[in-house]
């Protein structure tokens, strides 16, 4: 995965750009952090995570674009930002939450490898850890909540 500003993309191991977005409007927005679940056979959906400069936290999903349903019922942020490709994309990522607990750039991110928990730091020395509620770590939907214990 890479990030450039505002610019997020995912890439296949042989250099192909799987998925690529610009994650803000506001030009100002760079991605400063980003993190992601470890890759695994018994994961249904990849989960990325960016931090911003404006303090919010990102949590993003990838789907198939033959996965119509999916893309047209899920929020998607920008384009791909004017990054010169070969051929289209395979896959999309979808913006999952939005978190905005920090006031301070997110200059560091963490998500555990059983998906139960995200530390994320900010440059005003804040640490917040965000844990998911029970059971629901396999199945996250839009309507799943994240709790932040600080």
């Amino acid at each position: 995965m890479t990030a450039a500003g505002t610019l997020f993309a995912v890439w296949s191991i042989n250099g192909c750009c799987l998925a690529v977005i610009s994650t803000s409007q506001v030009p100002s927005d760079y991605i400063i952090s980003v993190t992601s679940s470890t890759f695994s056979d018994w994961l249904d959906t990849n989960w990325y995570v960016t931090g911003h400069r404006d303090g919010a936290v990102k949590v993003w999903h990838v789907v198939h674009c033959t996965d119509i349903e999916t893309i047209s019922n899920s929020t998607s942020v920008g384009t791909t930002g004017g990054l010169l490709l070969d051929k289209s994309p395979e896959y999309r990522l979808l913006l999952h939450k939005v978190l905005t607990f920090h006031k301070h750039t997110v200059t560091s991110l963490f998500l555990t490898t059983d998906l139960k928990q995200l530390l994320s730091g900010d440059s005003g020395g804040h640490l917040l850890s965000w844990t998911l509620p029970p059971r629901k770590i396999l199945q996250i939907r839009n309507t799943d909540s994240l709790f932040m214990i600080a």
